[in-house]
C-alpha cells in the first residue's frame, strides 16, 4: 500500500494560491472552493503512519484552519472600498457555504432513516467546526481600535451567519451580545455591517425582540442615510415594524425613500393590511415626491404589485383606495394608464355600467375621460349623448334624495363625477343642451342641493351660455326664482307645523363652505336657530313659532344664493360696467346681507362684494374702508375674510393706487402691520401671505414692514 503524501506540508503554499486567485475575479471562486474543500478533506482525513489517534486528526484541521486564518487576516486592515478585499470576503463566503453544503449531504447519506437534514439541530460537522473556529477568531477584533479591521470583521460574520445553518449556542449567545454593541459603533460603515448581521439574529425570542427595537431606534434616529437604508432593506416586516418602515417614505435621502416603495411591494403580500389612512399616506407621498425616480418606484408599486393583489381589477383597486373621500386616487389611476395600457384596454363602459353606477365606477369613468378629453373620438365612445347623461344626473340625484345618510354620501359623489363629465359634452345638440339647462335649473332651485353641486352646476351653465352676459343673466334669472318662491312659501296661511320638520331636514342638507370659512360657523348659526325654534314651541304661540321659521327660511334662502353668486363671480371675467345687472345683485342681496345680524351671511357676503371689486376698480376704491372696518372690529372669521379681500385687492390694482384713492389710505400700512403681530393664527398667515406677495412684486418698499416681515422667520 502507497504511503498516504502529507498534506500539511503543501498547505503554505496551495492556500495562498488560492487566496490570490480568488482576488482577480469572482468567476474562479466555485472552482477555488472546490479545491479548497479538497484539500480540508485531506487534512482532515490524514493519519500520520502507525498512528489512529483522533487528536492527530483533529490538529491537522487546526493547521487547515491556522493557515487559512493567516491569509485572512491580511485583508482585515485593508480600507474600504478595495475591490480585492471584497472578493476575498465573497469568497470566504461561498467556501463555506459550499462546505455546509457538501457536510449536509454526508449526512443525509448516512442517515437513511430521514429524509433531509434539519438545521435546527447542531451537528459536529467538518464545516461548522470550521465556521465556529473562523468565527471566534473574528470576534477578537469585533472591538479593535482599527475602524477597518471592526467594519471587516463584522462583513465577515454576516457572510458566515448567512451561511451557516447551525451553530454552537454558546457562540451564538456571545455574537448576539457582541454585534448589538457593534449597532451603536461611531462609524457608519461599521455599522451598516453590523445591521446586516445581526438582521440574521432577529427573531420572536427576548433578544430578537431586542434586536428589532433597536433597529427601530435606527430607522429614527441615525444620522446615516446609508445605515437607515441597511435597517430598511434588512429589518423583519411585521405589524409592529411596518408604522416605522412607512415613515422613512418622508426621509431626507431619495435612495430611502425609493427602497421603502421597493420593500413594501416586495415585502407585503396584499396591501390591505395597510389602513387606508395608511394608503392615502403613502400614495400622496410617492407620487408627488421631488425625486423623479421615487415616483417612479411608487408608480411600480402601484402598477405592479397592488394592482395584482385587487386581480388586474381597476374597480377593485379603486373599492381599496375609497376614492370618496382620497385626494390622490386620481393621480394614482393616472400612472396605472401610463404605466399598464393593457389594463386600459379592458375597460368597457357599456349601457349596464351606466345604469349601475358605483361610486368606484363613476370616479373611473371621470377621470378616465378626462385622461383622453384631448381625443374627442375616444370620448365619444366612451361618453353618453347630452340627454342621456342628463337622464342619468336625474335619477342618481333621485336616488341620493331619497337614500339613507350613509347611502347619501356615495350617491352625491356619484353625482358629482356626473357633473365633472358633463363639463366635457359637446352642446352643439341643441335638445340637449335645453334638456340639461332644464335639469341644472330645477337642481338649483331645490332645496336639497349639495354645496360642491352648485359649484359644478354653475360651471357648467357657463360652458352652456352664449357668452358671459347670457351666463348672469340666465344666473341671474335662477336667482330671483329662488328667491320669489320662499317669499311665497313665507305665506302664513300655507305654514303648518310639519313645516318645520321639513326645514330642519333642509338646513341638514346645506352646507355651505366657501374658501377659507369653517364649517363650524355655518353648522352652529344654523343649530342656534333651529334649538331656539325647538325651545319656543313649548313657550312660544303659533305667531312667534310661524316666524321663527320664516327666519330660518330666509337665512337658508340667502346663504344659497350668495353661495351662486360667488360661484357666478368667479367664474366671471367681465368688467361690471358692461355687465350692469350685477349692480342690481349687490343691492339686492349682496349689501343687505354684509348689514344681517347672521355673522355668516356677513362673511359670505364680504366674499362676494370682494369678488365684485376685484372686477371693478372704483368699486374696490369705495368699499375699501369697509373692508378696513370689518378687518378692525369684526369677528375672528370676518377679520379673515376681509384681509383675504383686502390683500387681493391691493395686488389686483396696485398698493400706490388703493392708498392714493382710498379716503384712509395712509392707514393701510398701519393695519397691516397690526395684522403681523394679531393673535389668531389664520389672520397672522394671511397677511404674511399678503405682505409677501406686495414685496415681491416690488408695490411694497415700507422698511419697518419689511423688517417686521423678516423677524416672523427667524
Amino acid at each position: 500500500m502507497p504511503v498516504q503524501e502529507n498534506p500539511i506540508v503543501t498547505l503554505s503554499t496551495i492556500i495562498p494560491q488560492i487566496f490570490q486567485d480568488c482576488q482577480k475575479s469572482t468567476s474562479n471562486h466555485r472552482t477555488n472552493a472546490i479545491t479548497l474543500r479538497k484539500v480540508q478533506m485531506k487534512c482532515s482525513s490524514y493519519r500520520s503512519s502507525n498512528n489512529e489517534s483522533s487528536n492527530n486528526q483533529l490538529d491537522n484541521e487546526q493547521a487547515f484552519n491556522t493557515e487559512f486564518i493567516r491569509n485572512l487576516n491580511k485583508i482585515l486592515p485593508v480600507k474600504k472600498g478595495q475591490t480585492n478585499s471584497e472578493r476575498v470576503i465573497k469568497f470566504v463566503a461561498s467556501f463555506v457555504a459550499f462546505s455546509c453544503e457538501k457536510d449536509k449531504e454526508l449526512l443525509n447519506n448516512q442517515n437513511d432513516n430521514t429524509t433531509d437534514y434539519e438545521d435546527d439541530d447542531y451537528e459536529d460537522t467538518l464545516s461548522s467546526r470550521f465556521a465556529e473556529c473562523l468565527i471566534q477568531h473574528l470576534l477578537k477584533g469585533i472591538e479593535a481600535k482599527d475602524k477597518n479591521v471592526r467594519l471587516r470583521v463584522c462583513h465577515l460574520i454576516a457572510h458566515l451567519i448567512g451561511c451557516l445553518g447551525s451553530i454552537d449556542d454558546d457562540l451564538y449567545e456571545r455574537l448576539k451580545v457582541e454585534l448589538t454593541k457593534r449597532l451603536l459603533d461611531k462609524e457608519a460603515g461599521v455599522r451598516v455591517k453590523a445591521v446586516l448581521a445581526c438582521s440574521k439574529l432577529q427573531g420572536d425570542d427576548d433578544h430578537g425582540k431586542y434586536v428589532i427595537e433597536k433597529f427601530i431606534g435606527m430607522l429614527r434616529n441615525d444620522p446615516s442615510a446609508e445605515v437607515r437604508r441597511a435597517v430598511i432593506y434588512n429589518i423583519e416586516y411585521n405589524e409592529e415594524t411596518l408604522a416605522y418602515i412607512l415613515q422613512r417614505a418622508r426621509d431626507v435621502d431619495p435612495i430611502n425613500r425609493r427602497g421603502v416603495f421597493m420593500k413594501i411591494a416586495e415585502e407585503i403580500n396584499d396591501f390591505r393590511v395597510l389602513s387606508i389612512e395608511d394608503r392615502e399616506k403613502l400614495l400622496s407621498w410617492g407620487l408627488t415626491d421631488r425625486d423623479s425616480h421615487v415616483k417612479k418606484a411608487c408608480v411600480r408599486m402601484l402598477s405592479t404589485s397592488w394592482i395584482q393583489h385587487a386581480n388586474d381589477n381597476l374597480l377593485e383597486l379603486l373599492e381599496r383606495l375609497d376614492v370618496v373621500g382620497s385626494n390622490i386616487a386620481q393621480e394614482a389611476l393616472i400612472s396605472i394608464f401610463n404605466a399598464r395600457p393593457d389594463i386600459v384596454q379592458m375597460l368597457n363602459f357599456d349601457d349596464i355600467f351606466w345604469e349601475n353606477l358605483t361610486a368606484e365606477g363613476s370616479f373611473l369613468v371621470r377621470v378616465f375621460c378626462e385622461y383622453n378629453k384631448e381625443d374627442e373620438g375616444k370620448l365619444d365612445e366612451i361618453l353618453p349623448e347630452v340627454t342621456r347623461l342628463a337622464f342619468y344626473i336625474q335619477k342618481y340625484n333621485n336616488f341620493m334624495n331619497q337614500a339613507s345618510d350613509e347611502e347619501q354620501v356615495n350617491l352625491a359623489f356619484i353625482v358629482g363625477q356626473l357633473f365633472l363629465l358633463a363639463k366635457l359634452l359637446d352642446y352643439g345638440d341643441e335638445v340637449g343642451r335645453r334638456k340639461m339647462c332644464s335639469l341644472l335649473r330645477e337642481m338649483l332651485m331645490s332645496s336639497n342641493i349639495l354645496e360642491s353641486h352648485i359649484e359644478s352646476i354653475v360651471e357648467i351653465e357657463k360652458k352652456i351660455s352664449i357668452n358671459e352676459r347670457d351666463f348672469t343673466r340666465s344666473m341671474i334669472e335662477i336667482i330671483t326664482d329662488i328667491r320669489e318662491g320662499i317669499e311665497d312659501d313665507e305665506a302664513p296661511s300655507r305654514l303648518t307645523y310639519q313645516d318645520d320638520y321639513d326645514l330642519s331636514a333642509n338646513m341638514s342638507r346645506l352646507s355651505i363652505n366657501i374658501s377659507s370659512m369653517k364649517m363650524s360657523v355655518l353648522s352652529t348659526d344654523l343649530k342656534q336657530t333651529e334649538r331656539r325654534v325647538s325651545n319656543s314651541s313649548t313657550s312660544m304661540d303659533d305667531s312667534n313659532i310661524l316666524q321663527e321659521d320664516n327666519e330660518m327660511k330666509v337665512i337658508l334662502v340667502n346663504l344659497k344664493c350668495l353661495h351662486i353668486i360667488r360661484c357666478m363671480l368667479e367664474k366671471n371675467s367681465e368688467s361690471l360696467r358692461d355687465n350692469p345687472s350685477m349692480y342690481g345683485l349687490m343691492n339686492e342681496i349682496i349689501i343687505p346681507n354684509i348689514q344681517s345680524h347672521e355673522p355668516v351671511l356677513r362673511e359670505l357676503g364680504i366674499h362676494c362684494l370682494g369678488l365684485c371689486c376685484i372686477l371693478d376698480q372704483p368699486l374696490a376704491v369705495e368699499n375699501y374702508n369697509l373692508f378696513m372696518h370689518c378687518l378692525r372690529h369684526g369677528h375672528p372669521e370676518l377679520q379673515i375674510k376681509s384681509l383675504m379681500v383686502m390683500s387681493d385687492i391691493l395686488i389686483a390694482y396696485g398698493y400706490s393706487t388703493i392708498v392714493s384713492s382710498t379716503r384712509q389710505g395712509n392707514e393701510i400700512m398701519g393695519l397691516l402691520q397690526e395684522c403681523l403681530k394679531n393673535e389668531n393664527e389664520q389672520v397672522h398667515a394671511i397677511a404674511v401671505v399678503g405682505i409677501s406677495k406686495l414685496m415681491l412684486s416690488k408695490m411694497l418698499r415700507d422698511k419697518y414692514v419689511m423688517n417686521l416681515h423678516y423677524l416672523m422667520f427667524l
